[in-house]
């Protein structure tokens, strides 16, 4: 096998790697800013891009070799297409993936169309919403008089369902139907 001449090739394989390294990348430090296996993430993330890589380096190579000069630089601005989608994308995705213990809160009982949507407990009506990353902890403060809602599995990107944390937390949420 000979070694790919077109300099598109490894535009595009590189392009390609550098999207899933720099999404992966993007996606690790958001859901886990201060975890131990963080270097694990970011090893894995970027051996997953450089494999993609590598691999369509070796999957287009033949057809690039072949190929006109103006299906090279059509490749490459493929290549360019994907990066620009996927590196958009990016951010949103990890959102919703690993979603901050504000938006876990407003998605499970708090916002529209849950148990706590229209008490005083809501996500737009609660007095304050505060968060104890250390003990992963949420307390909402209702906005009229009442017992403040303790919730615990409150981290970022936490795949728990929020729980009260004590008896009168249970009997708020028994009390609206949650």
């Amino acid at each position: 096998m000979t070694a790919p001449t077109a300099p598109p090739a490894g535009l595009a394989a590189g392009i390609l790697g550098a999207t899933i390294v720099g999404a992966g990348i993007t996606a690790v430090l958001a859901s886990h800013p201060s975890t131990a296996a963080l270097p694990a993430w970011l090893s894995g993330t970027v051996a997953l891009g450089t494999a993609a890589g590598w691999i369509t380096w070796r999957a287009a190579h033949r057809w690039l070799d072949q190929a006109t000069l103006r299906a090279r630089w059509g490749a490459l601005a493929g290549s360019l297409i994907v990066l620009i989608t996927v590196w958009s994308i990016a951010p949103s995705f990890t959102a919703k993936v690993w979603p901050t213990p504000d938006q876990r809160f407003q998605r499970e009982l708090g916002g529209p169309g849950q148990c706590l949507a229209t008490t005083p407990y809501s996500y737009k009506r609660a007095a304050m919403i505060a968060v104890d990353q250390r003990e992963e902890r949420m307390t909402i403060y209702p906005s009229a008089p009442g017992e403040p809602l303790r919730l615990d599995h409150a981290k970022l990107g936490g795949m728990h369902r929020l729980t009260p944390t004590g008896d009168a937390s249970s009997k708020v949420l028994t009390a609206h139907g949650c």
